[in-house]
């Protein structure tokens, strides 16, 4: 483990704090090396005017807010390149990959209400790849599109908000595959289940040998994608 180095100095009934080197863990998340961080700390508050910390040789964390103790916390987030693997479950690490980025704002009363924080902010996913998932198997079949077995994720972004209830809500969804499928949405996880909806759009040929019927099932097109 690293020890985190740090050196403080009193003015005007506050400690400014600068530190570096060290590492944070939270749980099964993975482990971020810090490189440097800049603090302002009273009794009763403290001030994160900058922390920055990665993970690996791409990830990227930059932390700045402010807590007041017993009364609430803002605290802003911006990550990039942030390998998704290590924070999904182990039977998805193999079967979707990629690098996490965005912005989060966290908010909260303190201590922290029964429903947990309210979490808001964008996400996106660079280098994505989608594998091994008998859907993807069964659209390959279906359509005769070999490109069907392996999603490589070309896009996916979307903003997200966290409600005091602990509902995850997900706007403005997008994810493609260029020049083989798009999908676009909104859909919320409330106990474990979801809610959605979609719309899903497909590269013409790939439609080409079924039944005429799917000209009333795939109705527009648009951007290069025939859509349902």
């Amino acid at each position: 483990e690293k020890l985190m180095k740090f050196h403080s100095t009193r003015l005007d009934g506050a400690w400014l704090i600068e530190g570096w080197e060290g590492r944070l863990s939270h749980g099964k998340w993975p482990a971020l090396d810090l490189e440097k961080f800049n603090v302002r700390a009273t009794e009763r508050s403290m001030f994160i005017n900058s922390a920055e910390l990665r993970q690996g040789a791409t990830g990227r964390v930059a932390i700045s807010g402010e807590v007041h103790f017993d009364d609430r916390l803002d605290v802003a987030a911006k990550f990039a390149g942030l390998e998704l693997g290590p924070v999904l479950p182990e039977d998805w690490r193999y079967r979707f990959r990629g690098q996490l980025g965005g912005d989060v704002r966290i908010q909260s009363k303190l201590p922290p209400p029964d429903g947990g924080p309210l979490i808001s902010g964008r996400l996106s996913l660079a280098n994505g790849r989608l594998e091994a998932l008998p859907l993807l198997d069964q659209i390959a079949r279906f359509t005769r599109v070999e490109r069907f077995r392996i999603l490589n994720l070309s896009r996916v972004e979307c903003r997200f908000t966290r409600t005091a209830d602990g509902t995850m809500r997900f706007d403005d969804f997008v994810g493609e595959s260029e020049g083989l499928m798009r999908v676009e949405g909104k859909f919320q996880i409330v106990n474990g289940q979801n809610d959605g909806t979609f719309q899903v759009g497909v590269i013409p040929s790939s439609l080409a040998w079924l039944s005429p019927v799917t000209d009333r099932v795939f109705t527009e097109a648009r951007g290069g994608y025939v859509w349902t």
